[in-house]
């Protein structure tokens, strides 16, 4: 405990004069109060009462004069009382109040002198004192006649008045108040100094011992007490000295220990040095190793990618020219596999990397319908392969318009959909969207099947990495058991939570709470205000389409057959056909007979396979207006369907898909005229209308010219770079100034990807491309939405293989001469043209190398150079044979 003293805080002889003087001086106050006060009323009745007697006086002995006349002996009596102390003047009144006789200064009153109030004092700057002058009974026989006397006794004949001058009595008050005041005063400074002296007498020796403290408190443990009185303060100075002593000596027996303590734990501190060089060697050694491991899975997974890509590549060549339907059967099973084996490496590729804490999450504006839908969509035809009805349930109180990472989100959604639909062989899975009752930014999304479930203590488990819940599901569904640990570690990214509800045999249920931020701006969907009929085979299909129509203002009823929906009294009617549509011999002929009685549109929710399972073409036709959308139906593809007074029939049968690019007029700058004619083929063949520009500033006078719905854009292009090219058209203000432009590269570093984004670019995609996805991104650029799904590819018939090899022999002989020639520039734009070309094919063995050629010849390093251009070749005649 440290103790503190200092002159600036209040000292015990100051709060004892406090103590002291502080009752003194109210005691004094009160007092001199009631001192002063009760000799001023003394005066004050003094006045008064000489007032009172005087006048009663004045109004007995003028009794007779007043009766019998005599005005001299009146005078004479007013004088003599206007002469007495405190009297100004004496008046005598007759009856009516007429003055009779007036002696001394007399100043009138500011109310008439009958108003004056009888036997009382009216108080002005004089007091007025009035009495009435009454007979007293005595018989005056010489004064007339004795019955008149009589009639006047105790009745007025007259008054006196007398005034009192106030100001000696005020003189005398302010005497009273300077004598009481200065003795006051006196009194209280002679106690002030008494107070003083005799708190010294106690105060000096505390001072003295306070001094000693503080000394000690610096450390001066040698200084002692010395208080020279016998009373309760030497008591407290021997305490003083002994406590000194006793510090001294703990103080040097600390030390002693301090020194030996200090000693230990050098030697402590020395082995724990040891102990760290240890631990950091360790630590290095796990870092090592963990970075050799993420290198082998890096590694592992493109040498694995490699062999698969070109696996799958060749497979859709033998699907196009399969001579038979066993053929193409193999041929699926093959590709199936491939794709199996490709979602196993990403697991344990994501998974590593969040190990290793390298996943970032971005923050960019995305649309929550679309992020599930399009999972939604991508599974929708492998839950249909297994008799599983696939539904999302949004409700209607959720708003789309988000702020984070779409792409993580998307994730998560994929792999719990995927497990549902691994581990559910008939019912149901369900993808659900709410809003989180903690916050109003905070979502709820939940996937639920109807498949084998988890028992209740391992629940726990299936979390953590490389496990499941069982080993013979590993043996009988397959997989690492990585997708539930990416989607906790995900979620816990993105500062969510995720639960599992689940019971053996009765299905499961994964729920995740995530925070993420509303867009300042919400899209707004047109109430449509439409009475619409529902038919479902299940009640959650009836309640996620119902969901669905109050999003657009709809009123909808359920009904549980076609044949119960009355012909009248709706605007629309939405049926949705399930497995048990289709298991039902008795639903074609129902929808029939409601055709026939009701002309309603018809807007069907059907699985992804052909309608001829269920209606022939006849009936089809009959049908209309009918519209048909792949379930689970996209809200913008139903909304549409409900706007619409009247659809076109759209068929499931994939040779009557609508081309996925119809009507859209697309411009493509690309410096290699291989990847452009790529490019071009696949627009044409998917109905779009394409311009080619081989560099940018073609790119950019062809925007100044016509219109475009998409602009693709690669990024290292001669003459103008993708950026400026992107720069310039959004500065422009021309035509195309807010077209949507996607950049298209092979290798990008972080800040030219920046700079993209900062120049205008709406969405970055990188070689090697994926045709649908590409597709895709195109058509949501576009602001394309449809139900129906299509599916696009280039084969053999589309490019040939000699033209392939015949552009890449043209790429290796000219960056032959510009290494001859030493013309780095030139050798690196050819270099990434060659890594565009091979990572357009997915051949990433060649990509890899011709990178690989790429970042050397940055470096400068001919030996380097020389012998990576010779892998490429090498690389490329491998190539040439195996498809020879």
């Amino acid at each position: 405990m440290r103790l503190s003293f200092s002159r600036g805080t209040t000292s015990i002889q100051r709060r004892f004069l406090l103590v002291t003087l502080i009752p003194l001086l109210l005691v004094t106050v009160l007092l001199t109060y009631h001192t002063i006060k009760s000799r001023q009323q003394d005066a004050a009745n003094e006045l008064l009462n000489t007032g009172n007697e005087t006048t009663d006086y004045f109004a007995e002995t003028a009794e007779f004069p007043l009766y019998s006349g005599n005005m001299e002996a009146l005078t004479e009596l007013a004088t003599s009382i206007s002469k007495l102390r405190y009297v100004s003047s004496a008046i005598v009144l007759d009856i009516d109040h007429k003055p009779l006789v007036t002696a001394g200064t007399f100043v009138t009153p500011s109310v008439a002198l009958h108003e004056l109030p009888e036997n009382d004092i009216y108080n002005e700057q004089l007091l007025y004192v009035k009495r009435p002058v009454v007979l007293s009974g005595v018989t005056y026989l010489d004064y007339g006649d004795s019955n008149t006397v009589d009639d006047s006794i105790d009745k007025p004949i007259g008054w006196v008045l007398v005034t009192l001058d106030q100001k000696p009595v005020q003189a005398r008050n302010q005497q009273i108040l300077l004598t009481s005041m200065s003795l006051s005063i006196v009194g209280f400074f002679t106690a002030i100094l008494l107070s003083y002296y005799l708190g010294r007498t106690i105060t000096h020796p505390i001072w003295s011992l306070t001094d000693t403290v503080r000394k000690m408190e610096k450390g001066n443990f040698a200084v002692r007490a010395s208080v020279e009185t016998q009373d309760e303060l030497a008591i407290l100075s021997k305490g003083i000295n002994r406590l000194a002593e006793t510090v001294a000596d703990n103080r040097r027996n600390l030390q002693q220990q301090i020194k030996e303590a200090t000693a230990e734990l050098e030697a402590t501190l020395e082995d724990l040095r040891g102990k760290n060089h240890e631990l950091d060697a360790a630590r290095e050694h796990a870092e090592l190793a963990n970075q050799a491991k993420s290198e082998f899975l890096a590694r592992m997974s493109h040498e694995l990618r490699t062999p698969i890509t070109a696996i799958q590549g060749f497979i859709r060549l033998l699907n196009e020219t399969a001579a038979n339907e066993s053929d193409r059967h193999y041929c699926k099973i093959i590709d199936q596999a491939a794709r199996q084996l490709l979602v196993l490496i990403d697991d344990i590729l994501v998974f590593s990397k969040l190990q290793s804490n390298t996943v970032v999450l971005e923050n960019h504006s995305f649309d929550l319908c679309e992020c599930i839908e399009s999972v939604a969509a991508l599974f929708a035809t492998e839950a249909q392969n297994k008799g599983l009805d696939l539904l999302v349930d949004f409700d209607p109180e959720v708003e789309f318009g988000r702020i984070g990472d779409s792409y993580r989100l998307g994730q998560v959604i994929n792999n719990l959909v995927s497990n549902a639909i691994k581990f559910t062989s008939e019912g149901s899975v369900a993808i659900e969207l709410a809003n989180h009752t903690s916050s109003p930014e905070t979502i709820e999304i939940r996937v639920r099947d109807t498949g084998i479930g988890i028992e209740s203590d391992k629940l726990e488990q299936v979390f953590r990495a490389f496990t499941q819940a069982d080993t013979s599901i590993s043996r009988r569904y397959g997989g690492t058991g990585l997708g539930l640990t990416i989607v906790k570690n995900l979620v816990d990214l993105m500062g969510g939570s995720v639960d599992v509800d689940s019971r053996r045999g009765s299905g499961t249920l994964f729920r995740i709470t995530l925070p993420i931020k509303k867009q300042n701006v919400q899209k707004n969907w047109k109430p449509l205000n439409k009475k619409v009929a529902v038919y479902a085979s299940l009640l959650p299909q009836a309640k996620a389409i119902c969901h669905s129509l109050r999003r657009f203002s709809c009123e909808c009823e359920d009904f549980h057959s076609p044949h119960t929906i009355p012909d009248t009294g709706f605007d629309a009617i939405v049926l949705h056909l399930s497995s048990v549509s289709f298991e039902n011999p008795d639903f074609p002929g129902q929808v029939l007979n409601f055709r026939r009685k009701s002309r309603l549109p018809l807007i069907f929710l059907t699985p992804v396979i052909s309608l001829s399972q269920l209606f022939t073409d006849e009936e089809i036709a009959s049908l209309q207006p009918a519209a048909f959308i792949a379930h689970p139906a996209p809200l913008s593809s139903l909304y549409n369907a409900l706007l619409r007074k009247s659809t076109a029939p759209v068929y499931h049968s994939q040779q009557m898909f609508e081309p996925p690019l119809e009507g859209l007029n697309i411009l493509v700058a690309e410096d290699n005229g291989f990847t452009g004619l790529l490019l071009e083929t696949l627009i044409s063949k998917s109905g779009g209308q394409c311009t080619l520009a081989t560099n940018g500033i073609e790119a950019v006078k062809a925007s100044q010219q016509e219109k475009f719905d998409v602009m693709l854009f690669d990024v290292h292009m001669p003459e103008l770079s993708g950026v400026e090219c992107t720069r310039q058209i959004r500065q422009g203000r021309g035509i195309n100034a807010a077209t949507p432009i996607i950049a298209l590269t092979a290798d990008i570093v972080q800040q030219e990807e920046e700079e993209l984004r900062n120049a205008g670019a709406n969405d970055l995609l990188f070689k090697p491309l994926n045709e649908n996805f590409l597709l895709e991104r195109i058509r949501k650029c576009a602001g394309i939405s449809t139900g129906m799904r299509t599916h696009i590819e280039l084969t053999a018939d589309d490019i040939s293989a000699e033209m392939f090899y015949s552009e890449i022999t043209r790429l290796l002989t000219e960056i032959r001469l510009a290494f001859d020639s030493e013309d780095h520039d030139q050798m690196k734009e050819i270099a990434h043209q060659l890594a565009g070309v091979a990572g357009v094919f997915k051949l990433e063995s060649l990509d890899e190398k011709a990178r690989a050629l790429h970042s050397a010849i940055k470096g400068g390093s001919s030996d380097e150079i020389q012998r990576l251009l010779g892998i490429v070749e090498a690389e490329t005649r491998v190539l040439s044979r195996q498809t020879a």
